[in-house]
């Protein structure tokens, strides 16, 4: 077995501190940044439930993932998306002639769904 001179195991306790400080700064550093993609991921499935169920749809999906990304308590916005209905547009005032069936349309496949 050998043996280190004290010296050797000064020198060596001596980095001990530093490099366990980088490597917990580093840890909390991926840590964050894993907190920040699954937090994307689950408001990017949060944005979609919103526009299945056309949800604010003045917003753009990405506006709506922005916002999301700000919200402090995504569990509440997912239970009031879970119960809501979906929106139904069933006319709309136009200066063009257009088909009058489209919102029977639209409102008989809202119903189907869910």
């Amino acid at each position: 077995m050998k043996k280190l001179a004290s010296d050797q195991v000064a020198a060596t306790l001596s980095q001990v501190g530093p490099t366990l400080r980088a490597l917990s700064e580093e840890n909390q550093t991926l840590k964050e940044k894993v907190a920040t993609f699954q937090k994307r991921d689950r408001v990017e499935k949060i944005a979609s439930h919103m526009e299945a169920k056309q949800l604010d749809p003045s917003s753009s999906r990405e506006e709506k993932i922005a916002a999301l990304m700000e919200h402090g308590n995504l569990e509440v916005v997912e239970k009031a998306i879970e119960l809501s209905a979906p929106q139904i547009k069933l006319a709309s005032v136009s200066d063009h002639p257009g088909n009058p069936s489209n919102a029977e349309d639209a409102f008989a496949a809202g119903l189907m769904d869910d």
